[in-house]
């Protein structure tokens, strides 16, 4: 997974790849519906790996595209995380549940495996976790579940792979929540608990010495961006008096915000040495997610506002970090959530129910980008990958919208920087 968003057996094979052909039987699932599907894609430099995800146990396909579109099918797999190098030569995908990880090299078209699943570094059950990246060096990083204790509970470990071939347990926690590498590849930033049960904190890993710090633990950690080598920003709940997070089970989905999203907590800004809360006024309505500008300088934050005749809604604002001065992007409209700003600044991905818009900010226009009749997929920050020049890949579901039940083919499309949209593949 690439660097900002580090937060997804096989029984054919490409000629030359190299593969194990006893791994897993292929599966298909060409008749999935829409709410099924949990697609993922990374990329760089042109290059980029795609995991189309489908229902339950029918399978997940891993697939790569070369900078000249050419795509190739390397595995199918019960479910998969997926990564691609900062120089875009390699790709990555780990097979889970205990099925390895493996390495494809763009250049030579041929496939490594990296573990087996079954042991790495003593550990005797490689159960890799929905985290894996590559780091400044391009060594491969992961998240296991270690051996369980005598009741049960399992450790978070984290792994490195150099481009040697050397595996190194490089940290462990007694539980990892989410895991972010700086944008120079060279820290990463955990939200743990050195003890199950207690609230998320705040610790950066050093991916070269391997030195663990502790930055911050007055909260309950829900995600952590960065915005410069040295910080960035995070969301936190409040912790209850005896000092445990205020989690809890919701009976319904319609109760998940007013039980917990919507419990007291804050957007605070952090670096190596602590985290401070800073004030979002967002029109009275509660901060939830929030993306940062690449300049740094705005946050696009989720606004969520109880409505009491119905579920829970959302607006999207823009908010100006110096002057603290506040924009409803999405005034009109009942929700707004998954934000992702490109590259350069200019535009501001985000989703609506089953559409994918676009705010550009230099014309000041909202535009409809999946296709008409089609579903965007969800959620956006790994289903959707930015390009350098501002072009990006999204998924959609070719399913009429109107007709929710219906069979569709989920479908990869490319925006070019111009705004005309190409069909790269379709589902295997």
């Amino acid at each position: 997974m690439s660097a900002a968003r580090l937060a997804l057996g096989i029984s054919f094979v490409l000629a030359g790849c190299g593969l194990p052909s006893q791994m897993f039987e292929k599966r298909s699932c060409d008749d999935a519906k829409w709410n099924d599907w949990t697609p993922q894609i990374e990329a760089s430099t042109g290059n980029a790996v795609v995991a189309w995800g489908c229902r339950g146990n029918s399978g997940t396909t891993i697939q790569v595209i070369d900078n000249a579109g050419s795509t190739a099918t390397l595995a199918s797999v019960e479910r998969a995380t997926i990564a691609i190098s900062r120089d875009g030569r390699y790709a990555a995908y780990s097979a889970r549940p205990s099925g390895g990880t493996f390495l494809y090299d763009f250049q030579s078209r041929s496939t490594e495996q990296v573990t087996d699943g079954s042991s790495v570094d003593g550990v005797a059950k490689d159960e890799t976790w929905p985290t894996l990246a590559f780091d400044a060096n391009d060594d491969l990083v992961w998240i296991s579940e270690g051996p369980g204790d005598t009741s049960g509970k399992t450790p978070s470990l984290v792994f490195k792979r150099t481009r040697a071939g050397e595996i190194t347990k490089v940290a462990k926690f007694d539980e990892i929540a989410t895991a972010v590498l700086s944008p120079n590849g060279k820290i990463l930033a955990l939200a743990a608990a050195q003890h199950r049960g207690q609230g998320f904190s705040l610790w950066l890993l050093d991916l070269t010495s391997a030195a663990v710090r502790a930055i911050w633990d007055a909260g309950d950690i829900q995600y952590i961006r960065w915005t410069s080598d040295s910080g960035g920003f995070l969301e936190a709940k409040n912790l209850m008096s005896d000092g445990r997070p205020a989690r809890t089970r919701p009976p319904t989905a319609a109760d998940y915000f007013k039980q917990y999203h919507l419990l007291p907590g804050s957007v605070f800004s952090w670096d190596g040495s602590a985290a401070k809360p800073i004030r979002l006024e967002v029109g009275g309505q509660e901060a939830g997610n929030i993306a940062v500008s690449p300049s740094g300088s705005d946050l696009a934050v989720t606004g969520w506002r109880d409505n009491q005749a119905g579920p829970l809604r959302s607006n999207l604002w823009l908010v100006d970090l110096e002057t603290r001065a506040t924009r409803n992007l999405t005034p009109d409209q009942q929700a707004g959530d998954g934000q992702l700003f490109s590259p350069g600044g200019s535009m501001l991905l985000y989703g609506i129910e089953s559409s994918l818009l676009l705010w550009d900010f230099k014309s000041h226009r909202i535009i409809s980008v999946n296709p008409r009749g089609s579903w965007a997929a969800w959620d956006l920050d790994t289903s959707i990958a930015w390009r350098p020049d501002e072009s990006f890949y999204f998924f959609s579901n070719m399913t009429d919208v109107h007709h929710a039940n219906t069979i569709g083919r989920l479908a990869l499309w490319l925006r070019k920087p111009d705004g005309t949209t190409r069909l790269v593949s379709t589902r295997p």
